[in-house]
């Protein structure tokens, strides 16, 4: 009977422990959004794990490819032509460049952040940190956080938007490099 009494009494207090558990969860704002920036992290993390880089760099061969040519051709294209698709190939060059050379750091300072977060969270869930640590903590990760997010998007975000438009981009510089080249041999 005793044994049957301190099993009760075990299963409500587990209980009771995980439900103030699930309340202190749901109550405290600040978990909704570690939350939503852990998803972002993990968005990222996948992007950066599954990176197209082989074709990638078959691209910035093209890119490297037309790119010498406008720089060490001495035809004189439209300002127009400046301005729209030989200035975009050339920030398609330097963002693809930047990209590759961001990737390993990016990785590293997704999966820490990723990491931290899951850390905070269950740190708190489990009732390690007091309120006032995990909001300190908090504050302090999402900085982080915000930062890796930030550098992302500046590299990531930007290379793909590139990468998108390539297939309009390519077509028209290979039109104004046959335009120099007809009007260069004359």
């Amino acid at each position: 009977m005793r044994l049957i009494l301190l099993a009760a009494f075990s299963f409500v207090a587990i209980s009771a422990c995980q439900f103030s558990s699930k309340k202190k969860m749901d109550e405290n704002k600040d978990i909704a959004r570690l939350d939503s920036l852990k998803n972002e992290i993990s968005t990222a993390l996948s992007v950066l794990e599954n990176f197209p880089k082989e074709s990638m760099l078959r691209e910035l061969g093209a890119i490297d490819e037309y790119n010498t040519f406008f720089e060490t051709t001495d035809y004189r294209y439209t300002r127009e032509q400046y301005l729209g698709e030989i200035d975009q190939l050339g920030m398609a060059h330097r963002s693809y460049n930047k990209a590759f050379q961001a990737l390993p750091a990016l990785r590293d300072e997704a999966n820490l952040a990723f990491e931290q977060l899951q850390n905070l969270r269950s740190a708190y869930e489990q009732g390690q940190v007091s309120e006032d640590e995990f909001a300190e903590y908090f504050q302090q990760e999402q900085q982080a956080a915000n930062a890796f997010l930030f550098n992302y998007n500046k590299r990531i975000d930007r290379v793909m938007m590139y990468r998108d438009g390539l297939d309009t981009l390519l077509p028209k510089v290979e039109e104004l490099r046959r335009e120099a080249l007809a009007n260069l041999d004359l």
